[in-house]
């Protein structure tokens, strides 16, 4: 079974991307750039819109229950020509957006411009025009296949590994694609931990300032403070030593002079130590 990519770029040849550039009055090369970015960032709204299947369902119900030509895709150089046909593949992608992506069409379109050099207009037409393009490939696919909701969400699910590499992280923040769920990187961390990492490098030199001037202050506080009890004990004992030392040679003294006073008694000398 073809992925949704593969039909797409079997459709969208160089030769359609040309018309679509002189279509909406851009350079090639920037209508290209552009088409290989917007692509995929719709792809993983659809996957992502499709990963239960409740929302499978839902995106069964608004294929059969809209005006998704499955000749568009067949149709698409006549389309790019203008005309009536083309107002109506236009219409129906708007409506597409607002299925998929609701209130944040207008940053994507914003962000598109800005990242690929286009006007505004142009970036618009470009994302309805893609949008079109994408979700009639899925109802011809569905179509051939005889899908059901079941077995839309496997599909959807398969088409993950495309994603991985080629969907830019600020799309996905704009269509507000869940960080625990970011297509083909279900096993990766969520989008929010380089922001959480960025926020920590930031603070980083802060709290190691912090730390530094908490050390310094529990240091200055620990030198004015009275020593501990062990040490005031040590120097306390230490003091009655020397006054024991002390007593101790006073008492030595005086019984030096004591014994020396008899021993002049005894022998009729005064009584006085020359």
């Amino acid at each position: 079974m073809s992925s949704l990519a593969d039909l797409f770029r079997n459709t969208v040849n160089d030769s359609l991307l040309k018309q679509t550039a002189d279509l909406l009055g851009e350079s090639h090369e920037n209508t290209s750039s552009a088409v290989n970015t917007v692509f995929p960032a719709l792809l993983s709204a659809l996957v992502t819109k499709g990963n239960t299947e409740s929302g499978a369902r839902s995106i069964m119900e608004y294929m059969t229950g809209n005006n998704l030509s499955l000749s568009t895709t067949k149709d698409l150089p006549t389309f790019m020509t203008g005309g009536p046909a083309l107002e109506t593949l236009k219409a129906n992608g708007a409506d597409i957006l607002k299925f998929l992506i609701g209130d944040r069409v207008s940053p994507l379109i914003d962000s598109v411009a800005s990242r690929h050099g286009l006007r505004t207009s142009s970036a618009s037409n470009l994302l309805k025009i893609i949008a079109t393009l994408l979700m009639t490939s899925l109802a011809r696919v569905a179509g051939e296949q005889n899908m059901r909701a079941p077995e839309l969400k496997d599909y959807l699910d398969s088409q993950k590994e495309f994603l991985t590499d080629n969907v830019p992280s600020d799309y996905n923040e704009i269509m507000n694609i869940p960080g625990e769920y970011i297509p083909g990187t279900a096993d990766a961390e969520p989008v929010h931990t380089a922001n959480q990492q960025t926020t920590l490098s930031k603070l980083l030199p802060w709290i190691v300032l912090l730390i530094a001037a908490l050390g310094l202050f529990y240091f200055l506080e620990k030198g004015s403070n009275p020593p501990p009890d062990p040490m005031k004990k040590e120097n306390i004992d230490s003091l009655n030593n020397v006054r024991k030392i002390d007593s101790l040679r006073n008492q030595a003294m005086m019984d030096s002079i004591a014994r020396s006073t008899v021993r002049d008694s005894l022998s009729g000398t005064p009584d006085t130590i020359q």
